[in-house]
């Protein structure tokens, strides 16, 4: 069409590439562009009965197949960021006794505990085989790296003095029966032992202790030998609080590290 000596053109529908125009060549018979198909991601599965340990970083994989039951079943007893704290101030003043175990060299008792990755510590626990030696130096595998292990490591982490382990050994095997008694219960107590069917002095009642050994077993039970029942004290608690209070040199890391090898064949729900 020519309108005062110019043309106009129509528009053409090509030249036009607007968002309407695309959207609506479906509605004209366009082509529409299939959407992508969604990318399946590989299932990675473990056989139980398989002894080779996968490479990665960390969890169940890193575990060898004889201990996987227990890293699955493992159900922590404790809270894992303890709030345990002693003020030192008080306890110098009401029990004097008591606060001379820092002379041990075992300050970090009275400080409150760290946060705890509960992951490390399945990881550390289903990788080891305790030994009935207790100066013996393992390597346990924890997220792909071997580190030592050790009642010298457990020292150094919680940063014991270290001292020859000879003598509460020999106090534990034979133990002065009547000076536990005094200590622990007072002169005047009546309470006797409690015996296995050998007549063995296994345990003692934590209601008869008088007031300061029951803090003592307090701190015990939170930072050296976890339980989830203290009413019945075991020998060698009892011999424990005893060499405390008395400042009797001994060494806390193998005391640990017999703890945790006990109660780790027991299974992971025994694990305090």
């Amino acid at each position: 069409m020519v309108k005062n000596g110019t043309m106009s053109r129509r528009p053409s529908k090509r030249s036009n590439t607007g968002s309407s125009e695309v959207a609506s060549s479906s509605h004209r018979g366009g082509r529409r562009v299939p959407s992508p198909a969604p990318v399946k991601e590989e299932e990675v599965r473990i056989d139980p009965n398989a002894d080779v340990v996968l490479e990665c970083k960390y969890g169940i994989r890193v575990v060898p197949a004889h201990a996987r039951h227990w890293f699955q079943t493992f159900v922590p007893t404790v809270n894992s960021e303890p709030k345990v704290a002693i003020d030192g101030g008080k306890l110098a003043r009401k029990y004097s006794e008591i606060y001379n175990i820092r002379a041990l060299g075992f300050d970090s008792l009275f400080r409150s505990g760290d946060a705890v990755n509960m992951n490390l510590v399945k990881e550390c626990y289903a990788n080891w085989q305790p030994e009935a030696s207790l100066d013996a130096v393992y390597e346990e595998r924890v997220r792909g790296k071997m580190i030592p292990f050790s009642s010298q490591v457990i020292n150094r982490i919680f940063g014991f003095t270290e001292h020859s382990h000879k003598l509460f050994q020999r106090f534990l095997h034979r133990p002065d029966y009547l000076a536990i008694h005094r200590q622990l219960c007072g002169a005047a107590s009546s309470t006797a032992w409690m015996r296995d069917v050998n007549e063995f002095h296994k345990e003692m009642k934590k209601g008869t202790f008088q007031h300061p050994n029951r803090v003592v077993l307090r701190l015990i039970n939170a930072k050296i030998m976890p339980t989830q029942s203290d009413s019945d004290v075991s020998r060698l608690k009892v011999c424990l609080i005893y060499a405390l209070l008395t400042r009797m040199r001994l060494d806390l890391g193998k005391i640990m590290l017999e703890h945790m090898a006990k109660v780790r064949p027991l299974g992971a729900r025994h694990l305090h």
